[in-house]
């Protein structure tokens, strides 16, 4: 909580990477010789170091990032250039395309550890320099520490590495820091949230999101996002020019599942986009009752065989695995598990689910809106249970009530 809990946090975790990183340039170079690469990054539980290269001196360039960080010292010049060279970064992420700033509303309401670029630039106006000395002593203060060593390390060079890295928390006591939550939509309500651009295109984001976090569901959205992507591009996108970035999707947010429709236009109003978007939803339930058996199987077996696909390099291996320790799954099974599940359903029980997902009187959705210059408003149909708010904030005090993951 203390990295990532609120914008504030978070500003001051990225202020601290960018600190750290730039106190250990002038070991790129040496790292990079001995065939060593490293990142340091944050993340929704704090942050991460990533070594990668040849094992042998692996331990020496974490050694040395450890002291980097326990002995860190900022100089005020560089704290400004920091500040400057994020802020920049979120005000540019303001001028980006409509529909990726439509998805990452979607996020900001759904996940506690999400934050929007309004808010992380409000955070850094009450920042300064001793606010990021007393954050990084709050972060090494009894850390929750993880180690993950994959391909060709012995245990024994596993060990020294975890040796190392325990020099942060010599205690060895830390409060256990919890995965993020997904905070869970009320059924029969439309939760709106407007993410403004200052482009002229309207974008939406339109999300179903499912009843409960198992691997059911999961198998069951992953489906239907691979099976209904391309009849939506061809009715909004070929046939009826709803817009000119159109896709459909899977949108399971760390193991909850969900739905999502994406549409940016030049032409159409948002109001005009939740409509048809709306329609195609109606229509396909009676589509996927028509979809013949062999479309219905070779897109099973195609979600499959990419689930399944052998990983390409270790760092692929890496990130699974790192994967299944955030959500401790010890077990390291969730893919097979997802496969099996997948494996499983059959056409009629996908379709029993794809109309109990969607229906007005049971759908829990979020709708990320940017209105462009299309419109003053989003004008939706009538008939939906909107639920309207004045601020982000306002959402998320509203919805107290979150999913539960499927391994804890």
């Amino acid at each position: 909580a203390v990295a990532n809990g609120s914008p504030r946090q978070a500003m001051l975790t990225e202020l601290y990477v960018k600190a750290v990183e730039e106190a250990l340039s002038t070991y790129t170079y040496p790292a990079h010789l001995a065939g060593l690469t490293y990142e340091i990054y944050r993340h929704s539980r704090g942050l991460s170091v990533r070594i990668s290269g040849y094992s042998e001196k692996q331990a020496q360039l974490l050694q040395q990032i450890v002291d980097t960080m326990q002995t860190l010292q900022v100089d005020p010049r560089r704290f400004d250039l920091y500040m400057t060279n994020i802020r920049r970064s979120l005000e540019n992420s303001l001028k980006g395309r409509p529909s990726d700033r439509v998805v990452s509303g979607v996020y900001d309401v759904l996940l506690t550890s999400s934050w929007s670029a309004q808010e992380k630039l409000a955070a850094l106006k009450t920042i300064d320099l001793a606010a990021l000395k007393a954050h990084a002593e709050d972060l090494l203060k009894q850390p929750d520490l993880m180690l993950l060593a994959v391909g060709n390390v012995s245990e024994q060079d596993s060990l020294r590495a975890g040796e190392v890295v325990s020099q942060l928390n010599p205690g060895g006591k830390a409060p256990v820091v919890k995965r993020s939550q997904v905070r869970k939509l009320n059924a029969g309500r439309w939760v709106l949230q407007n993410t403004p651009s200052i482009q002229a295109d309207a974008a939406i984001t339109l999300v179903y999101q499912g009843k409960t976090a198992n691997i059911d569901e999961l198998a069951a959205t992953q489906l239907l996002g691979s099976l209904i992507r391309t009849p939506y591009y061809q009715v909004l996108r070929t046939e009826a020019q709803v817009g000119y970035i159109v896709s459909a999707f899977a949108f399971n947010v760390l193991d909850t599942p969900g739905l999502g429709f994406m549409v940016q236009s030049n032409s159409n109003p948002v109001g005009e986009i939740v409509a048809r978007t709306r329609k195609f939803v109606a229509a396909y339930v009676q589509g996927l009752a028509e979809l013949p058996d062999e479309t219905f199987e070779s897109t099973k077996a195609g979600l499959i065989a990419r689930l399944t696909q052998e990983d390409k390099q270790l760092a692929d291996v890496a990130s699974r695995d790192w994967s299944e320790l955030d959500r401790r799954a010890y077990n390291f099974d969730t893919r097979e598990r997802l496969v099996a599940a997948i494996e499983n359903l059959d056409k009629a029980a996908l379709k029993t689910y794809f109309q109990a997902l969607t229906a007005d009187d049971g759908a829990a959705v979020v709708l990320s809106y940017s209105l462009g210059k299309l419109s003053s408003r989003p004008d939706l149909p009538t008939g939906l249970n909107v639920i309207s708010y004045q601020s982000i904030d306002d959402i998320r005090a509203s919805l107290q009530t979150y999913f539960q993951a499927p391994s804890e």
